[in-house]
C-alpha cells in the first residue's frame, strides 16, 4: 500500500494535517459518518481503512512527522484479535494517537477488557459504542482526540456480574440504530410506536421537516451540516417505524401535542 495519500499538507500551516484513521469496512464506518466527522472536527481529516494490516505497512513505511500527525486510531471489534496482538508496538509507532475499539456488540467489549485485566496496556484502548446518538457520538470522538480515556458506565461493573465473554464474531452486527450507517439495521416493516422518545434536537429536525423545509435549511437554521442533518432523520425514523419523512411528518401532526413543550 502507498501510505502517502493518507497524509496530505495543510497550506494554511505547512505542515502536515492531523489524522482520524478509521479501520473497517463501509458497513461499518460509510461514506456519510466519514463526511459527517470531517464536516464537524475541525482541523483533521478522516480516512477508512478496510484492512488492519494497512495500519502496520503506515507504522513501517510513513515517516516519524507523518506517523505522528495520526491523532485517532478507531479499530472496528471485528478487528480486535489482530488489534490486541502487539498493541504496545503500536502505540511506541504512533505516540500522538488516542486508540479506541468501535463495537456494536457489547460481550465484544467486555472482552477487550477481560484482556486488559490480563494485559495492562490494553487499558489505554478506549471503548466507543457505535450505537449511540450523532451529537454524543461526536462528543466522546473530540474527547478521544483531546486525549481523554472513554469506557461507557454500562460496562463499569464489578467482574463477578459480567457475563463470561462471547467469541468474536466477524461480521456481527447489533439490530439497534446504527450510527456507522445512519439507520436501523432491522429492516422489517414495523408500525409507528406510540411511546417512543426523541431527543430535543431529533425533534427540532423533526418538527421542520414536518414544516417541509429540506435538509440544507434545517441545517442552516441549526448550524449543523446538512449530512448530520440526514443521520438525525435516519435515527428519529428508525424511532418512530416509519419508512420516509412524509410518514414522519405525518406523525409529527398526530403528535404534536405530545412534543409541544420540548
Amino acid at each position: 500500500m502507498n501510505v502517502e495519500y493518507i497524509f496530505t499538507q495543510d497550506p494554511q500551516i505547512g505542515s502536515q494535517k492531523l489524522i482520524g484513521a478509521f479501520f473497517g469496512s463501509p458497513l461499518c464506518f460509510s461514506d456519510t459518518l466519514l463526511k459527517i466527522t470531517d464536516g464537524e472536527i475541525n482541523n483533521m481529516r478522516f480516512t477508512r481503512l478496510e484492512d488492519i494490516s494497512d495500519l502496520e505497512q503506515i507504522r513501517h513505511n510513513a515517516s516519524d512527522e507523518q506517523r505522528g500527525s495520526i491523532r485517532n486510531i478507531l479499530v472496528d471489534e471485528s478487528m480486535l484479535e489482530a488489534f490486541c496482538k502487539d498493541f504496545s508496538g503500536l502505540q511506541k509507532a504512533f505516540p500522538c494517537a488516542q486508540f479506541a475499539l468501535a463495537y456494536r456488540q457489547q460481550q465484544n467489549a467486555r472482552h477487550l477488557l477481560t484482556l486488559a485485566a490480563e494485559q495492562s496496556e490494553l487499558r489505554q484502548i478506549s471503548l466507543l459504542p457505535m450505537h449511540l446518538e450523532v451529537d454524543r457520538w461526536l462528543s466522546v470522538l473530540r474527547l478521544l482526540i483531546c486525549g481523554e480515556h472513554y469506557v461507557p458506565s454500562e460496562l463499569i461493573v464489578p467482574q463477578q456480574q459480567q457475563e463470561a465473554p462471547a467469541p468474536i464474531h466477524e461480521h456481527s452486527r447489533s439490530p439497534d440504530c446504527d450510527v456507522s450507517k445512519g439507520h436501523s439495521a432491522n429492516t422489517e416493516a414495523v408500525e409507528p410506536s406510540e411511546t417512543v422518545h426523541l431527543t430535543e434536537r431529533e425533534i427540532q429536525v423533526l418538527r421542520s421537516a414536518a414544516e417541509g423545509k429540506p435538509n440544507k435549511i434545517i441545517a442552516e437554521e441549526l448550524r449543523l451540516s446538512p449530512h448530520t442533518i440526514k443521520l438525525h432523520m435516519h435515527h428519529l425514523m428508525a424511532k418512530l417505524g416509519v419508512h420516509n419523512r412524509t410518514e414522519a411528518a405525518i406523525w409529527f401532526f398526530d403528535h404534536q401535542h405530545e412534543v409541544a413543550g420540548s
